[in-house]
């Protein structure tokens, strides 16, 4: 199977008062992501993370959370990754510490063929939306049979969504992956109306 997930901030605790998650802290919001992203996905399946895996300001600036941190999350996680990199990324990307062996394609935008439909993976949809501050028409539009699955806006959703998209942040996802097969019925993440 192929999943989407998006937006994890591991060991990011301003995230979980940002975009008001369910948990107690970061050890506790870790594990539980961990958790749940294993319940769904196994050693064979397919998944593209699209974006914002780790962060944590003062700890990377103090020296406390470093690219080896995101090795061993990573590691914890079932199936064959691909990284959308996302703007929280380059961090631990840039660094030699970091293990892009981890990942089988690292990049910023990925295309997919599935059911008919050409699905472009991209971490922020702001190319396809209109400028929020001159209402200047997006960068970029939607071809015929295309659909856009993002992350990047946790549950900030746009209210002029690309059509047609998914948002697969976890906090529109129940925190876990969502599925290719779930996505293309118009059942998981957040849905722009077709």
């Amino acid at each position: 199977m192929i999943y989407f997930y998006s937006d994890p901030h591991f060991y990011h605790e301003n995230i979980i008062r940002l975009a008001g998650r369910p948990f107690d802290g970061i050890q506790q919001m870790d594990h539980r992501l961990v958790e749940l992203y294993n319940d769904m996905v196994t050693d064979s399946d397919e998944v593209y993370f699209l974006g914002d895996l780790a962060f944590h300001r003062r700890r990377i600036r103090q020296g406390t959370l470093t690219p080896r941190d995101v090795n061993k999350v990573i590691k914890k996680l079932k199936g064959r990754k691909h990284l959308i990199a996302g703007n929280h990324d380059s961090w631990f990307l840039e660094s030699p510490d970091f293990d892009r062996g981890l990942f089988l394609s690292i990049g910023q935008e990925e295309r997919l063929e599935a059911d008919g439909r050409t699905l472009i993976l991209l971490h922020d949809p702001a190319p396809f939306l209109p400028d929020p501050e001159t209402g200047e028409a997006p960068q970029r539009s939607l071809g015929p049979g295309e659909m856009l699955i993002y992350g990047h806006v946790h549950n900030n959703l746009p209210e002029e969504p690309p059509v047609p998209s998914c948002c697969v942040c976890v906090e529109v996802t129940s925190y876990s992956p969502v599925s290719l097969e779930a996505v293309l019925r118009g059942e998981a993440g957040w849905q722009s109306p077709s």
